[in-house]
């Protein structure tokens, strides 16, 4: 709403918003970001969605799996934004 009342144009801001976006980041994600495969030459925020909605997911079910077998999580997924950016991205 805000850019539409500068009267910018948004449909080519995906590139700067994904740049801020992924570099805050782990560094682990944004390895996995980087080798990521998206559909054309330039990512998307559809591309970026994607990938951050399936790696939440990886997550979750790597968290659930630690749970059921009752193994205590590793350190370093402790830490890290990662598990509030999935908790953003919630499937409904």
């Amino acid at each position: 709403k805000s850019s539409k009342s500068l009267k910018q144009p948004t449909e080519h801001w995906d590139i700067p918003i994904i740049y801020i976006a992924s570099s805050k980041l782990d560094p682990v994600t944004r390895r996995d970001w980087e080798a990521y495969k998206i559909q054309g030459d330039i990512p998307t925020m559809t591309d970026f969605n994607t990938f951050l909605k399936d790696k939440c997911e990886l997550l979750e079910k790597l968290e659930y799996n630690l749970k059921e077998y009752n193994i205590k999580e590793p350190r370093l997924s402790r830490k890290g934004n990662l598990r509030q950016v999935c908790a953003s991205f919630k499937l409904e």
